[in-house]
């Protein structure tokens, strides 16, 4: 009996992301390019937001999803920081309804 071993060194990224982690049990996270919001007055952490992509060794993708912001209630934004945030998610939304749509076609 002969079994197939799948080489994962030559599987490109999947359209849209710019890094990735590590092959584990065949599938790896792979991401966008982030959004990021630097964090001032009360928010104590940049705000990243990006898709995140679980790409199996064949290539496929698994699953694609946005990543929102990480907030806490605790930490209050600026007028400003919520019209950034909110700009970072709709950037974020068009590019993962573009490329949902490329993957359709």
């Amino acid at each position: 009996m002969t079994s197939t071993i799948t080489s994962t060194t030559n599987v490109p990224l999947p359209a849209g992301t710019t890094w990735d982690g590590e092959w584990y049990q065949g599938s790896r996270d792979c991401y966008s390019r982030r959004r990021t919001i630097e964090a001032s007055g009360w928010m104590r952490d940049d705000v990243n937001v990006f898709i995140h992509v679980i790409q199996r060794a064949n290539g496929e993708i698994a699953e694609r999803v946005i990543v929102p912001p990480d907030l806490h209630p605790d930490y209050p934004l600026t007028s400003e920081q919520a019209r950034q945030i909110g700009e970072a998610l709709i950037s974020v939304a068009d590019e993962f309804d573009a490329l949902n749509e490329a993957v359709a076609k």
